[in-house]
């Protein structure tokens, strides 16, 4: 076709068609396109082989699933069939995420020997990335390479990571530069490969060091740590671009948690690339990275936990004391949306004032309000976006639950045994919500019968 499939414009039949039909053609009407069935008549043994010799192989039961599936299967069945029809998305050829990653696990093996050889670490990387990108301003790549290994040096530097020795050394050959520098992987923090069949999640993580996951992250858009919060919550996608839902996050928390039982797990995203638009503005460097944090308990009791009221900056609460609060809030828990302001308020704001009146005797001079209207509002009020911020702001809370982790698995199991089951017929065109924009970004588009390119929704910030 002369234009884009992924278009919304007219279509016109390449040129190539007129010398094919020696005859000019100027749209799809034209009779050179109609269909043409033909029909073959099978013998009785043709027919008996295809039923009795050609047994298709028997397709085994998955138990586990990656993060990248999930999300391709969430996204839409049909695009995880097709993911896995052609083959892993994750390409093998030198780009500039697999060559930073490789410095990484090298510079984690090797500091001394990664820092002397600096220079001709990043030449090597140049030129193992020129050959697949020959055009571009090599300059400009030259500075982005340099800003993601200076980040991840000082990263690695900054943090007292705890390296575990391997009890027998392996090769580095699918990672360049320890074949380069004829090195052999001496710790098992690096490249970390699980299955974990409790969970249903397998994967790789890129650096593990006690407690705490450290993944990667090559592009220039770095995430808020709201918004990482919001990907991987199912009943919050729907406030997110579904086209960025990333599982990644649960998934290795999921995967790791067994390890370290009733133990908070941290998880970090080293942001590579951010720090060079800084760079070239004369800003200082600065590691960029967000931090997120597994609690091993249920949000319900973190909430009604003594170390959660001491972080609640409420002089009204101090006065109520944590047993008081406790047991208040425990009443009307299971009635209120701790992501809804007003359910907080309608639930808890009366229980809260008259206990203050009745049961403290508060006044309201003692707290310099005329009213109670202004009590209400500027004390207990403030008072309960104080718990609010619990569950929403996840700047002071950048939590995850162990409830949230037990929801995911859920959802993680649902989809295996709907993968299960499709993989005996066929996996259907369901994209997420409906939307056509999953159609349209899909890499499967133009190969994919009865998409939703053209009769799906359409948001307009997706």
């Amino acid at each position: 076709m002369a234009l884009d499939s992924k278009s919304s414009s007219g279509f016109i039949p390449c040129y190539y068609f007129n010398i094919l039909a020696d005859r000019g053609i100027e749209s799809f009407e034209n009779a050179f396109f109609n269909p043409v069935k033909i029909e073959y008549a099978m013998s009785d043994a043709e027919k008996n082989y295809i039923k009795n010799e050609i047994v298709p192989d028997k397709i085994e039961d998955i138990k586990t699933i990656s993060q990248s599936d999930l999300k391709n299967y969430y996204l839409c069945p049909k695009k995880y069939e097709y993911s896995k029809l052609t083959g892993s998305e994750e390409k093998t050829f030198f780009t500039k995420g697999n060559l930073l990653h490789a410095f990484a696990e090298f510079y984690f093996h090797y500091p001394d020997e990664a820092s002397e050889n600096i220079d001709r670490i990043l030449e090597e990387m140049i030129k193992q990335y020129k050959v697949f990108f020959k055009e571009g301003n090599m300059a400009a790549e030259r500075t982005e390479f340099a800003v993601g290994m200076k980040a991840i040096m000082k990263f690695i530097d900054s943090k007292l990571f705890v390296k575990d020795k391997r009890e027998d050394t392996v090769e580095g050959k699918d990672n360049f530069l320890f074949a380069m520098f004829g090195k052999e992987r001496i710790y098992s923090n690096t490249e970390l490969k699980f299955v974990n069949l409790k969970s249903g999640i397998n994967g790789k993580i890129d650096l593990i060091s006690g407690k705490t996951i450290v993944d990667y992250k090559t592009g220039r858009q770095n995430k808020t740590d709201a918004t990482l919060i919001k990907e991987f919550k199912p009943h919050l996608l729907t406030e997110t671009s579904i086209k960025d839902v990333n599982f990644q996050t649960p998934a290795y928390i999921s995967g790791q948690r067994d390890n370290f039982e009733k133990e908070e797990i941290e998880f970090i995203y080293l942001h590579l690339m951010e720090s060079r638009d800084k760079i070239l503005k004369g800003n200082e460097f600065e590691i960029d990275y967000s931090f997120l944090k597994y609690i091993p308990m249920t949000f319900k009791e973190y909430v009604l936990s003594e170390g959660c009221f001491k972080t609640l900056n409420s002089d009204f609460f101090v006065r109520v004391g944590y047993q008081n609060y406790k047991r208040i809030v425990e009443e009307k828990f299971e009635l209120i949306d701790f992501y809804d302001l007003n359910s907080i308020f309608k639930e808890l704001e009366d229980d809260f004032c008259t206990f203050g009146f009745q049961e403290l005797k508060i006044t309201l001079k003692e707290f310099k309000k005329a009213s109670e209207e202004t009590f209400r509002r500027d004390i207990i009020q403030k008072s309960l976006k104080q718990l609010s911020s619990v569950r929403t702001d996840v700047r002071k809370y950048p939590f995850i639950f162990e409830d949230d982790i037990d929801s995911f698995n859920e959802l993680v199991k649902k989809m295996i045994d709907e993968i299960n089951d499709n993989s005996k017929s066929d996996f259907p065109n369901m994209p997420a919500l409906g939307l056509r924009n999953i159609c349209r970004d899909c890499d499967y588009l133009n190969i994919c019968i009865n998409n939703k390119f053209w009769t799906g929704v359409e948001i307009e910030d997706y």
